[in-house]
């Protein structure tokens, strides 16, 4: 890694739910992990986490294709307002 190039790593879980006998409700949550060395100088570094993502799919229990679903994705901003 160069100096001063972030690492990332993102965590991901996804968690069904059986709403009726023909529909599911998929919830998906994305929280990246951030580390970033010689930042702001050289031997120091910065870690925390990304913007998460929580996604939530409808999806039919008997799909007639491979994979069928519609849904929205919401997205929580990490930073406070004041710093961007």
């Amino acid at each position: 890694m160069k100096m001063g190039q972030p690492g990332q790593l993102k965590s991901s879980r996804s968690y069904p739910f059986s709403l009726s006998e023909d529909w599911n409700l998929i919830s998906r949550t994305i929280l990246p992990l951030i580390d970033q060395d010689d930042v702001p100088l050289s031997g120091m570094g910065e870690s925390g986490i990304g913007d998460i993502l929580q996604s939530f799919f409808f999806s039919p229990q008997k799909a007639h294709f491979k994979w069928m679903d519609i849904g929205e994705q919401v997205r929580y901003c990490s930073l406070p307002d004041r710093i961007r």
